[in-house]
């Protein structure tokens, strides 16, 4: 059995809510299993009956083949989040098995007839050609975006979706089939097949072609990096669709004035990164390869926005300076991660962060923080100085985290708490974290949500904000919307601190008051216990009558936008990172 076969390693086309168990058989091989049962039953069924009709059973396999890698299709190459940017991306060279029953069983009722053989034979010959292709696609990985004129050709993408060639041959083996059923449309058969191994081998010579591009590019990248001449790297690696850690920051890195290259260790985040950054990325994913990119004679600051494990890869050069940035500032556990230890610099938003890693007895050394501000909310308004009619409430949960210790998430109870805000007229903006609809249970209650808010538009008329609306706009946007934020524990939360307005803080894994000690930025908002629905709705109601109207927490909120996010004047609250980034570099400072 090949080896597409006998494990399932096409997750893209599983879709995005499966249990962990359904998950887990599909990693066992459970759908190849399936198609090739399906196709073996077929071939019994028509073997046994006499009339030629039943050789249509064998449409069955082919078709259940297409449903299952229905998510596989009509993508366009190098799509969102890295789809078709890797051979995991393809159908191409999936189900085999199955595919090969289907043609054994078609050969008893094709001997003598030299077009049905003839289609046969070119089927299989592209069937077998496609493990080779999904070889050569495997090589073919995207490695670098935006690269000066001089160093050839960059193609990181394939000519045409390899999963056509996969489609293909599913047609064409429809119309052998169809045409036996028939007794007419032989020659339609075998021009089909004709095209699906001239497809296979078009896309094959493309693989080829791409791969030994990438192998002359490689060998010139020290000469590349002499011209660029970079003095800050920017390295990363995360699961795709997480691109969000570097776009936040390459405004501000561009500001600084000197040249960059960022660094990737996986060509699945190309996708992510490529249409927002000016400067050269390259894909380094081997260790080694990192050698010479570590060793450029201008090269002064690594940078990284993540604790990702392969950035451990790079903290071994000494010869660089290695600068943390982080993608956020918040309350959570791995805010203090001691993995932080690793870098040599923590560039933080204000002084809570150093009281954090200090609370949890996370020692550092002396030069260890830089206090830079948060430059990512410099465009976050005040409060308006009237009230705004209909109030605008932001619900912004985040997501159940990678691990127990940073399940914050109150979208368990997120229905109740919308149903509450929609009972007092109010227009709700909802912007879940983009992870949140990785979890089955968890996509489940973002819909109810919007199906809540849906409703209730229709009804009265309240222009709710969901969706792309709010989903695929800056977070920015949203805070500027609202006048008021429900959240949960997250960097969310301080960020919308620099705007000074009321937030309700909902707890989820403590008590009110045990949070209110553990989350210090509590002070500054109201706390709701968000576990039972009923409950959390009660609160809600009692806190917001006390957030819109008295709200005795104003002046506490003013303390702590200068303890979280620097004691910085507004007016040019981003030049101070640039500042100290460029004071890092060893340049002068802006005039």
């Amino acid at each position: 059995m090949d080896a597409a076969d006998a494990v399932d390693d096409e997750p893209l086309a599983w879709g995005r809510h499966l249990p962990a168990r359904v998950r887990q058989l599909y990693t066992l091989g459970a759908r190849p299993l399936l198609v090739s049962g399906v196709a073996l039953i077929a071939w019994a069924f028509a073997a046994a009956t006499p009339p030629v009709e039943v050789i249509g059973a064998l449409t069955v396999p082919l078709a259940l083949a297409l449903v299952l890698q229905r998510r596989l299709i009509g993508r366009t190459p190098g799509g969102r989040h890295g789809r078709f940017v890797l051979a995991d991306g393809t159908a191409v060279g999936t189900f085999v098995v199955p595919r090969l029953v289907v043609l054994a069983a078609l050969v008893p009722t094709s001997r003598g007839d030299v077009p049905r053989m003839a289609t046969l034979a070119v089927l299989a010959a592209a069937l077998l050609a496609e493990p080779v292709l999904r070889t050569l696609l495997r090589r073919a990985v995207p490695y670098a975006f935006n690269v000066p004129a001089g160093y050839g050709p960059v193609r990181n993408w394939p000519l045409l979706d390899p999963t056509l060639a996969w489609l293909a041959w599913l047609i064409a083996a429809v119309c052998a089939i169809l045409g036996q059923v028939t007794g007419r449309g032989e020659v339609v058969g075998l021009v089909a097949a004709f095209l699906t191994l001239g497809l296979v081998a078009t896309l094959g010579v493309d693989a080829f072609r791409r791969t030994t591009a990438r192998q002359r590019f490689e060998r010139r990248i020290p000469e590349l990096l002499t011209e660029v001449a970079p003095a800050m790297l920017l390295h990363w690696e995360s699961i795709p669709g997480t691109g969000y850690q570097v776009r936040m920051w390459l405004p501000y890195l561009d500001r600084v004035g000197a040249p960059y290259v960022i660094v990737l260790r996986d060509p699945l985040n190309i996708p992510d990164i490529c249409q927002a950054a000016t400067v050269p990325i390259i894909v380094r994913p081997a260790l080694e390869q990192l050698d010479e990119v570590a060793a450029t004679p201008s090269l002064r600051v690594a940078l990284y926005v993540n604790t990702a494990t392969k950035n451990q890869h790079l903290v071994r050069y000494s010869n660089l300076t290695h600068v943390q940035l982080n993608h956020g500032d918040s309350d959570k556990a791995p805010s203090h991660n001691p993995a932080f230890r690793l870098y040599d610099r923590n560039y933080v938003a204000g002084q809570a962060a150093i009281d954090r890693f200090a609370a949890n007895a996370v020692r550092v050394q002396d030069d260890f923080f830089r206090i830079v501000g948060r430059p990512q909310v410099e465009g976050v308004l005040p409060a308006p100085d009237v009230d705004r009619t209909p109030t605008t409430v932001l619900y912004a949960p985040t997501w159940r985290g990678f691990y127990i210790d940073s399940d914050y998430t109150s979208l368990r109870v997120g229905a109740d708490l919308v149903r509450e805000l929609l009972e007092r007229g109010v227009r709700v903006v909802f912007r879940p974290h983009p992870f949140a609809r990785n979890d089955s249970r968890l996509a489940q209650c973002c819909d109810a949500i919007i199906e809540l808010l849906t409703e209730d538009s229709a009804t009265t008329g309240v222009d709710h904000v969901h969706g792309p609306r709010a989903e695929d706009v800056d977070l920015v946007e949203c805070f500027n919307l609202a006048d008021i934020m429900l959240s949960d524990i997250s960097s969310v939360l301080g960020d919308f601190l620099y705007s000074e307005k009321p937030y309700v803080l909902l707890a989820t894994q403590q008590t009110a008051d045990d949070l209110r000690v553990d989350v210090p930025l509590a002070e500054g908002g109201y706390v709701v216990r968000a576990v039972d629905g009923t409950t959390a709705r009660t609160d809600l109601a009692a806190v917001l009558d006390l957030a819109l109207g008295p709200d005795p927490a104003r002046t506490r909120r003013e303390e702590l936008r200068r303890h979280y996010l620097g004691d910085l004047p507004r007016d040019g609250y981003a030049d101070r990172f640039v500042a100290v980034m460029r004071d890092e570099l060893g340049l002068p400072p802006t005039s």
